[in-house]
Order: structure tokens, then C-alpha cells, then sequence
């Protein structure tokens, strides 16, 4: 029988990965799940009122290309905060984290 580990964790698999087209930077995203961990890696110092570096550092932390390898490094901040559309930016952060970008399956890429 399966421990209550077993099922959190084989839940947390079955969830999908995503796949995000960005056409206004030709670009295509894949990014899983967020953890506790990232998220605390993405919130972590940031001031109370900055709304924006957390959107950056979504993309630091999730954004891959298709082989799973980071599409961003700790470099690439200051050219995402200062030379990035900030609406494309939101729109990225807001599907890797939200349901609202098709998944793997649903795109035939499973």
C-alpha cells in the first residue's frame, strides 16, 4: 500500500508540463510545475512592493528549452528587468504558472 508520501509525490508527477510559444521573442518555453522550493528561490529577498522581480526570476527559474536545460541564467536579469516587454514577461510568468497554457499532452508532445 502506498505511503502518504507516495501518493503527494505521485500526484505532483501527474501534473503537466507546459509548453509555451512565445511568438513576439520566436521562442518556445517548456516549463513543470512549480515546487515550495522554487518558489521560495523566486521570492526570496525580494522587497515588500517589488512586483516585478518575481516575474523575472519565474522566468530564471522555470523557462527551458526543449531538453530541459535553463533558457535563462542569473546573467540574463538585468537584460529581462530592463530590455524585456514587461507584457510579454507577465504573460510568460502567468502561464507557467497558471493552467492556462496548453499542456505537453494536449499538444501532442507528451
Amino acid at each position: 500500500m502506498p505511503s502518504a508520501i507516495d501518493k503527494i509525490r505521485s500526484h505532483f508527477d501527474s501534473l503537466s508540463k507546459r509548453k509555451i510559444e512565445v511568438a513576439e521573442w520566436g521562442i518556445t518555453i517548456h516549463s513543470t510545475p512549480l515546487t515550495i522550493s522554487e518558489r521560495s528561490q523566486i521570492y526570496r529577498g525580494v522587497p515588500d512592493g517589488d512586483d516585478h522581480s518575481p516575474l523575472v526570476r519565474i522566468l530564471m527559474v522555470k523557462a527551458k528549452d526543449e531538453n530541459g536545460e535553463p533558457l535563462f541564467g542569473k546573467a540574463d536579469e538585468p537584460h529581462l528587468m530592463n530590455h524585456a516587454d514587461p507584457t510579454v514577461v507577465f504573460s510568460v510568468a502567468s502561464k507557467i504558472l497558471s493552467n492556462e497554457a496548453p499542456n505537453a499532452t494536449e499538444l501532442g508532445n507528451s
